[in-house]
């Protein structure tokens, strides 16, 4: 929120909806500090971790985690700071937890979380770049860089920027080893990258970019594995020139969503149901200023757009049903929510 187009006025806000309330509010209890660096979130079916990404004078990464709806935090730090990806934290269902890091090379390197009353603040080297590029692991991704980390139940999951077309970089530990289990894609599409690994009702999702940014075809596909080692694909999504990815997450159940913004404001905004289904799903194109959208388990789906110090929430109406069926007609305004921002404190 903030001044978008300047780093020091543009701040990243913490937003809480109640269960049972389609109101949202950004009084989240312990964090009353916005932050210019951004905001990470991790969580299982217990807990939410938040942390905050380095920025200006700020070299390592807050962290606040409940396990109680809110009610109390606790509070902790990666101490080199989080790297600049949205899947750089993961954690697990026992609550051992996953940060990626960068590391003097540039390649990134992955912690794990000790266990114990402190183990926000005790973190040691579960994995590096370089470590896993030169192994016979990393030999068919040739990996350049991590890009993205997750858990398939309490196995550690990686995920990466492949260097070598063919091979979609995601490994995983199991018994104490990594294996390389990306699901396989044509060499034709190009080098892969993982840009982000999204917990699901049915396992984790790998969002996956193939191609480069300037080439021709560029396209997304999305994998889902209840288990690690096996993987099943959605159709693959085709980019228009230009277009980037702005967010994306968990839509209703085992869905994904994406939202792309484009040269001129062409924003759009589609979803894919899981693995098997026949294709994407486009739906109405969010309201001006959409920074994401959130999908709620009885099907309803709000846009949270930015205009300076409001955040406006926009409802989708549906027509004959929720996600899975019947037809999305638009957007509605539900809230402008106010939110108190001090410009130029950050200077």
């Amino acid at each position: 929120m903030g001044h978008l187009d300047e780093p020091l006025n543009t701040f990243w806000q913490l937003m809480f909806q109640p269960v049972g309330s389609s109101s949202w509010s950004d009084r989240v209890e312990a964090t009353g500090v916005a932050t210019n660096g951004g905001i990470v979130l991790a969580a299982n079916a217990r807990s939410l971790l938040v942390a905050v990404r380095p920025s200006n004078k700020l070299t390592y990464s807050p962290l606040i985690l409940t396990t109680n709806a809110g009610h109390s935090w606790s509070t902790g730090l990666v101490e080199h700071g989080l790297a600049h990806m949205p899947s750089s934290l993961a954690i697990s269902p026992s609550g051992t937890a996953l940060a990626l890091t960068p590391s003097e090379d540039n390649v990134h390197e992955v912690l794990t979380s000790r266990p114990g009353p402190t183990y926000l603040l005790s973190w040691e080297t579960l994995l590096r770049g370089r470590e896993l590029a030169s192994s016979a692991v990393g030999r068919g991704c040739a990996p350049s860089s991590f890009s993205a980390v997750g858990y398939v139940g309490t196995s550690p999951v990686v995920g990466a920027v492949c260097g070598r077309a063919g091979a979609a970089g995601v490994f995983i530990q199991l018994k104490g080893h990594w294996t390389a289990v990306g699901p396989k894609v044509p060499p034709s599409t190009g080098t892969a990258e993982v840009i982000a690994l999204l917990p699901t009702s049915i396992g984790l999702a790998a969002v996956i970019e193939l191609g480069h940014p300037s080439a021709t075809g560029e396209r997304l596909l999305v994998a889902w594995s209840a288990n690690g080692t096996t993987w099943r694909s959605s159709s693959y999504f085709h980019l228009a020139a230009g277009q980037r990815v702005l967010s994306t997450g968990q839509a209703a159940g085992r869905g994904v969503f994406l939202l792309l913004t484009g040269p001129g404001g062409r924003d759009r905004l589609a979803e894919v149901d899981g693995p098997g289904a026949p294709t994407w799903r486009a739906l109405p194109a969010p309201p001006a200023g959409t920074q994401t959208v959130t999908f709620a388990r009885t099907g309803a789906v709000q846009a949270l757009a930015a205009n300076q110090s409001v955040m406006d929430v926009w409802d989708l109406t549906s027509g004959t049903g929720g996600a899975g069926g019947g037809s999305r007609t638009g957007w509605r305004k539900g809230q402008a929510l106010h939110v108190s921002i001090e410009y130029g404190s950050s200077s």
